[in-house]
């Protein structure tokens, strides 16, 4: 017996239910969609955030870089992006990177996650999670293979930089058709890095994935 079918159904979506009760009086949680008890974003709620999005052409001197994002970083998306970035919630990462991974389809031979800066107190890479829950729809795997080379500061506070060359390093071995995973487009300053460093390392890169578009961003709309 299943726990949807036969006349079990009802009570054991009671006893869900209950149990996300339970859990949000001893940790306080609820989805920032539609408020449900005990979830920090319903799956469903997940891919309906990234309705919204589309694909934009990041310019890298001489050549364009398609780069798919899953809605404008404002209101209820820009909200769950800075819960995962600087709440401390890593366990948004993953099911925000399957619902980008529904919205678009299996691209690529490898994603590959924007690094975590150096001296970051973090503890984890949000990219990096994002990639995974990509991974997990797409089935193509994760390629965590680059690093910075150089501290940088925030990008949201600095759209305009320009990071120096060389910023970023591949580690791993030559490889083709890679997708670059992020989950903010502000200026491409990164992406451009992150670029320079896959070609550098004798890799091809086919595009990039990334949660949600800045308005500083300019670019040009696919």
């Amino acid at each position: 017996m299943t726990r949807d079918g036969g006349a079990f159904g009802p009570l054991f979506a009671l006893l869900e239910g209950m149990g996300r009760g339970v859990f949000h009086v001893f940790l306080p949680v609820s989805c920032p969609v539609c408020g449900a008890l005990g979830y920090e974003l319903c799956p469903g709620c997940a891919v309906g955030l990234l309705t919204n999005g589309g694909s934009v052409l990041l310019d890298l001197g001489g050549s364009w870089l398609p780069v798919h994002h899953g809605g404008l970083h404002r209101g209820t998306l820009r909200d769950v992006i800075h819960r995962l970035k600087y709440k401390g919630l890593s366990s948004l990462g993953v099911p925000l990177g399957e619902a980008l991974g529904e919205v678009f389809g299996p691209m690529g031979r490898g994603l590959v996650p924007v690094p975590l800066h150096v001296g970051s107190r973090r503890g984890y890479n949000q990219s990096e999670l994002i990639a995974r829950g990509i991974s997990s729809v797409w089935g193509v795997p994760v390629a965590d293979y680059l690093r910075w080379r150089v501290r940088v500061g925030n990008q949201v506070s600095s759209g305009d930089r320009v990071l120096p060359r060389g910023a970023m390093e591949w580690t791993g071995p030559p490889m083709d058709g890679l997708v670059l995973v992020d989950d903010v487009l502000t200026s491409g300053a990164t992406l451009r890095a992150a670029v320079e460093a896959l070609k550098a390392g004798s890799c091809g890169t086919e595009g990039a994935l990334v949660l949600s578009l800045a308005k500083s961003f300019g670019g040009s709309g696919v």
